[in-house]
């Protein structure tokens, strides 16, 4: 997924990812490294915005109750 960065309007990378913590649900991996993490919904509040995402990732968030933004 491509997410943008509210702050500057740059555009990041993302992988999303199941996260173990069912008050969390889903969380998104940034940038190559891969070493920032944010929950999906708390992401989404602080105002990132999923600009692209494949079929299958949109499914998921969906099934999960959110809405990509983008």
């Amino acid at each position: 997924m491509t997410v943008e960065i509210p702050a500057t309007g740059g555009r990041i990378e993302g992988q999303l990812i199941p996260n173990d913590d069912p008050a969390i649900q889903l969380s998104v991996k940034l940038g190559r490294s891969g070493h920032i993490v944010y929950g999906l919904a708390a992401m989404l509040k602080m105002g990132f915005r999923i600009v692209d995402c494949t079929p299958a990732e949109r499914a998921i968030m969906e099934s999960h109750g959110i809405a990509p933004t983008g």
